[in-house]
């Protein structure tokens, strides 16, 4: 008769996951909370898998309440120095043993010096601390000399008796007596009787040889009998150690507020290092001078970005409890965090957690509510509740278990899904009369465009590329109004050469105007004028990363220099020092580029008024994209992606510039200069566009533009509002929640 085993449920699973997740300790924590962080990606562009997060986050969280239980690593020896360690040594493997062994070994040598005798007693007594019955020397207690068997006698090994006698005899007050001698000889027999007992596996001998040198029973690791340990017996188990070494050191690394902050800097490690990999293709564009800053760029970026995670995590902890609070606090200081993360030294808010519910496109319509910080809120309530909550509700039924959980999920998402299809059903906006676009797409590949004999063949190539149709026709400019060119699309400074300038103007004629990216040079304010015939030196410069618009024979009517720079990229932070020790930023320009002045000026360009410019990352920064009192009739971003390869770093640009035009109800043309190129209106809808590496061009009329949705005239604020309701929210079911604070944070 067949047997069927015992199903498991599926909230017995998931709780078991819970458990096994805040026992954690080490380097699986550290790899679980990594592993998370970098799945996570998943859930942004160009993938938009954002359901992962239903996984990660609550490992996040569960990570986050485990950071009660101390870390092994750390407290292990800290507790052996007591002479007192916890109950219940069975989870100690022999590597644990082993290291606890030689960290006791180092203390002791690293201790104060004293008579080579005295050195010498030290160290063998940290190989193993508890004291051990004298063996022939001076001051011998009452004890039985059963216990130590002559050579010969018994059936038992006289090195097993030593063993037995040193586990189970009480030590003379104070150990005096017992020279040096002794006690080596004691420590030496306990470890031959261990290697010449019974012969079993290799890892069972090895634990029996250093259970040998320190009988005690050790503490257990990683969660097996773990007995609940306050964090101060551990930090007044420091305190009993010689000064100048041990865990006093790190004292901090054991607390649960630095588990905490270590299980969210490693998340946000993992996040970082698998979302911004493709900045390393920037430093393969030169290898022969960048390549060896590589390994710094993708992990030392990322590492000082997961600082922020860091953060939040620790503060999650110290002010909220396992639950609902825990979540509600968790998403409002990681929405705060990532905000910080957007604007703290010039700030880099790529991939802030809350793209992940941007798509679908009826999704991305409530950033116009309350912009991409908002949407991080809400993001880590819907994607952590389920599973959190489900499996602190395991006495009652399976239904009342999960409703809850689910509907603080699926409420949510409904209604930010009804909202933007009821925002895309309303009619579209009317066209800009008489405007009509051409979008130029080069695709230079990165390495050849700043070759000096290469800026010739690349300016025609533009040239050429705006007299062709989308079809690849050459019909002139028929029928176009304005052409637009990627950001520092010639590879000179154009306004210095007399012969761009007329091809330039034979381009344009009379009724066309091109927008371009361009470079541009000005003498400082102060420089020395040169004498007749003679230059100034290029350190008597400012340079700026610009656009410009030509307008039909009139050259540059209007020029905007960038703002928001590039760090590393455009300009060195200390620039003057990284440059005396042989840095340079990317771009090779010595002193780096200037930036121009705020706020952002609105540019004219022909019958199109009220552009406003962007140049390269300027479009990722959310509430900064109109700056002054003036709002744009169109959003013009040109940028150029070759130095990033076809990875996902060009597709996360692309989609971090349609939500910006959702934020602004503005329509986004889009130039760059492998790709990827775009025609985006108001609702984020991409109208038309070239893919990576593509040569081609786009020609499109204007989209309509929107009334200002909310976050277009309240910036942050709906965000901060959403932050203290969270905050309050958190605060109050801990509260009622009857959980005491948490303590050794």
């Amino acid at each position: 008769m067949t047997t069927l085993a015992p199903t498991v449920a599926p909230a017995s699973r998931i709780a078991a996951l819970r458990d096994w997740m805040m026992r954690l300790a080490g380097w699986r924590r550290r790899g679980v909370a990594f592993a998370a962080g970098a799945v996570s990606v998943l859930a942004l562009a160009p993938f938009f898998f954002w359901p992962v997060l239903f996984l990660t986050l609550p490992l996040l969280v569960w990570l986050i309440d485990g950071s009660a239980a101390p870390d092994t690593a750390v407290t292990t020896s800290a507790s052996r120095s007591t002479g007192s360690p916890p109950p219940g040594g069975e989870g100690l493997g022999v590597g644990e043993r082993s290291r606890s062994s030689w960290l006791r070994l180092s203390a002791a040598v690293s201790g104060p010096r004293g008579t080579a005798q005295t050195d010498t007693e030290t160290v063998l007594q940290a190989l193993h601390p508890t004291p051990t019955p004298p063996h022939r020397g001076e001051g011998l207690s009452a004890a039985s000399p059963s216990g130590f068997a002559s050579p010969g006698t018994g059936t038992s090994s006289p090195l097993h008796a030593n063993v037995a006698s040193s586990a189970t005899y009480p030590p003379p007050p104070g150990g005096e007596g017992l020279g040096v001698g002794e006690r080596s000889r004691s420590s030496w027999l306990r470890l031959s009787a261990a290697v010449s007992g019974p012969r079993g596996n290799p890892q069972t001998e090895t634990e029996t040889a250093l259970q040998a040198l320190h009988p005690t029973p050790t503490p257990p690791h990683r969660g097996e009998g773990l007995s609940t340990v306050s964090a101060s017996r551990f930090a007044e188990a420091d305190h009993a150690r010689p000064a100048g070494f041990g865990p006093s050191r790190f004292a901090f690394l054991s607390s649960p507020v630095a588990r905490a902050a270590g299980a969210g800097w490693w998340f946000g490690f993992g996040y970082f290092v698998f979302g911004l990999f493709w900045l390393g293709e920037a430093f393969l564009v030169d290898a022969a001078k960048f390549a060896w800053l590589l390994p710094f760029a993708v992990t030392l970026m990322p590492a000082g970005l997961a600082l922020f995670y860091a953060a939040a995590a620790a503060l999650t902890w110290r002010v909220s409890t396992p639950g609902l609070s825990r979540i509600l606090i968790l998403s409002t200081t990681l929405g705060g965090a990532e905000w910080l993360r957007g604007h703290v030294l010039t700030g880099f808010p790529w991939n802030v957690l809350g793209y992940a519910l941007t798509s679908p496109l009826p999704m991305m319509q409530a950033s116009g509510l309350i912009g991409i910080y908002g949407l991080t809120l809400w993001t880590v309530v819907i994607c952590a509740a389920p599973l959190v909550l489900a499996t602190r509700r395991e006495h009652t039924s399976l239904g009342r278990r999960w409703a809850i959980p689910i509907a603080v999920a699926v409420i949510p998402l409904a209604a930010l899904f009804t909202y933007g299809s009821m925002q895309l059903a309303r009619p579209a906006p009317p066209e800009a009369d008489g405007i009509r676009l051409r979008i130029v797409q080069p695709s230079v590949p990165q390495r050849e465009k700043w070759l000096p004999e290469n800026q010739r063949s690349i300016f025609d190539l533009h040239l050429a590329l705006s007299r062709t149709n989308a079809q690849g026709e050459d019909t002139g400019l028929a029928g176009i109004t304005h052409v637009i060119w990627p950001e520092a699309a010639m590879p000179f400074f154009p306004l210095e050469q007399p012969i761009a300038l007329e091809d330039i103007q034979t381009l344009t004629g009379s009724d066309v105007t091109l927008i371009t990216g361009a470079l541009r040079r000005a003498p400082k304010s102060g420089a020395t004028t040169p004498e007749a015939g003679a230059r100034l030196a290029p350190s008597d410069y400012d340079y700026f990363n610009a656009m410009m618009v030509f307008d039909a024979g009139e050259g540059a009517s209007s020029v905007y220099d960038k703002i928001h720079l590039v760090p590393f990229g455009e300009y060195l932070p200390m620039q003057s020092l990284l440059e005396a020790i042989g840095l340079q930023q990317l771009t090779r320009l010595r002193g780096g580029f200037s930036s121009g002045p705020q706020p952002r000026p609105l540019l004219t360009a022909g019958a199109l008024q009220g552009i406003g410019p962007l140049i390269c990352y300027e479009a990722i920064f959310p509430a900064t994209i109109v700056q002054g009192s003036a709002r744009p009739r169109v959003l013009v971003n040109v940028t150029n992606d070759g130095w990033f390869g076809n990875t996902t770093g060009p597709r996360q640009h692309l989609h971090q510039t349609r939500v910006r035009a959702v934020e602004e109800g503005i329509p986004i043309v889009r130039a760059a200069n492998n790709g990827i190129s775009a025609m985006i209106d108001a609702d984020g809808h991409v109208l038309a566009r070239l893919d990576m590496d593509v040569k081609g061009v786009i020609d499109s009329n204007l989209p309509g533009i929107r009334p200002p949705p909310p976050y277009a005239w309240a910036g942050d604020w709906p965000f901060a509002a959403n932050l203290l309701i969270f905050a309050a929210l958190g605060l109050y079911v801990r509260r009622k929640s009857g959980l005491q604070m948490p303590e050794g944070g």
